[in-house]
């Protein structure tokens, strides 16, 4: 007579999406770490800002986010997650705030330099010459 215990392994799947949950954020780094934090591996977000991990033994976990995709703020805190099931897979959202920034701009006097001219009036372009 033989007793066989199989080991309880899941799954686990982080989508990283933008702020509006809309956009799927691809170059995304996580490290997968033990509950304690210590490193497992590391993984990067797809095109389709994806990680999926199969066979992960049963335990605690969480995700550090490396790296933030260019343009959005890094998520600080840990992302905790729990195989508990065999086969099951967890599902993680993880959304990212845009970098915000400001601008002034002062039309001055090229004669002096000192001058200010009101009523100037700018219009601010992106990288790929749109209007924002």
């Amino acid at each position: 007579f033989e007793v066989k215990n199989d080991q309880v392994k899941g799954n686990v799947q982080l989508l990283k999406v933008d702020e509006d949950g809309k956009t799927k954020l691809e170059g995304a780094v996580f490290i997968l770490a033990d509950e304690k934090g210590k490193k497992i591996s590391e993984h990067k977000t797809d095109k389709n800002g994806l990680i999926k991990i199969d066979n992960i033994p049963f335990g605690k976990y969480q995700f550090i986010e490396k790296t933030s995709p260019a343009g959005y703020v890094l998520v600080k805190e840990p992302i905790p997650f729990s195989i508990t099931e065999n086969g099951k897979t967890i599902e993680l959202v993880v959304n990212n705030t845009k970098i915000r920034g400001s601008i002034e701009i002062t039309k001055v006097d090229v004669a002096d330099g000192n001058n200010k001219l009101p009523g100037a009036e700018f219009t601010i372009y992106n990288e790929q010459g749109q209007e924002v």
